[in-house]
């Protein structure tokens, strides 16, 4: 019998977590799938999966009181939010697999791709940068599918 995949762990060790802090945070849809909107116009016009994920997202500070959602854009087929995170109560994996699952929940069926990527937002100029870069996605999306970038 093959040996299975050695699959690399991710995650910072959890000292990084526990002081919390901004996070930057992306979530696929499996296969890449353009199944959450359409860009038009430099914007995303959510399809009724899109909204649903909003909607879930946006939530998810009511369910953790340890979360405060900063920023939310949706793109066809990735999600990016910044969340700041005040570490302790509730291990951050599991509050991002909690929306992941509430959506799985609604819609009755898995539309993710496993895991999903972070990156600790360190200081204010990287916060804005990071903003600047997931709301200006929607355009650079658009432009490079007209073959314009």
């Amino acid at each position: 019998m093959t040996e299975l995949p050695k699959r690399k762990n991710i995650r910072l060790n959890a000292e990084n977590y526990a002081m919390g802090g901004y996070f930057f945070i992306t979530v696929c849809v499996r296969d890449r799938k353009q199944i959450l909107g359409t860009i038009r116009n430099g914007t995303t016009e959510l399809t009724d999966i899109g909204k649903l994920i909003e909607e879930e997202i946006n939530l998810m500070s009511s369910y953790h009181d340890s979360t405060e959602i900063v920023d939310v854009v949706i793109m066809p087929d990735h999600v990016h939010f910044i969340m700041r995170y005040e570490g302790a109560k509730t291990h951050f994996g599991r509050i991002v697999g909690n929306m992941k699952s509430a959506v799985t929940r609604r819609l009755g069926y898995s539309i993710w791709q496993r895991n999903y990527y972070e990156h600790i937002i360190r200081n204010e100029t990287e916060l804005l940068e990071t903003q600047r870069y997931m709301q200006d996605n929607p355009l650079r999306w658009e432009l490079r599918c007209k073959g314009l970038v």
